[in-house]
């Protein structure tokens, strides 16, 4: 860990987290049952919650995808939106609106920003 010029702790590499303190940032924002879809398996080891992998895909096709796996939540990095996910770059706008996700959270982490949705199964 260092300190950076915005005078943040950046984590560098893979190395050792807080695992309670994670969990308990996710606590109340991401019920215990829930299946994630994420980029990094990390995020949902440390979160303590199972997941499925991020594909390559628009929004609606990432939400087909999602609602077929019955993924709970979706969680979404700034840094992976913008260089290996691009058509997923809407999601970030203020305001923008995906019909059948809800925006239960949004943080800055490390300097990025991190979205966490909530996905809504068709009725």
């Amino acid at each position: 860990t260092y300190q950076d010029l915005f005078d943040e702790g950046v984590f560098t590499g893979k190395g050792l987290y807080d695992v309670d303190a994670f969990s308990a940032s996710v606590e109340g924002r991401v019920p215990e049952n829930a299946l994630l879809m994420c980029r990094k398996p990390e995020i949902a080891f440390y979160a303590r919650r199972p997941m499925v992998a991020l594909v390559a895909a628009d929004a609606p096709g990432l939400l087909d995808f999602a609602r077929k796996r019955h993924v709970t939540h979706l969680v979404l990095d700034r840094y992976a939106v913008w260089g290996i996910r691009p058509a997923l770059r809407p999601l970030f706008d203020q305001g923008h609106v995906e019909p059948g996700l809800d925006l239960v959270h949004r943080a800055s982490v490390a300097g990025r920003e991190v979205l966490v949705f909530e996905v809504r199964q068709a009725p």
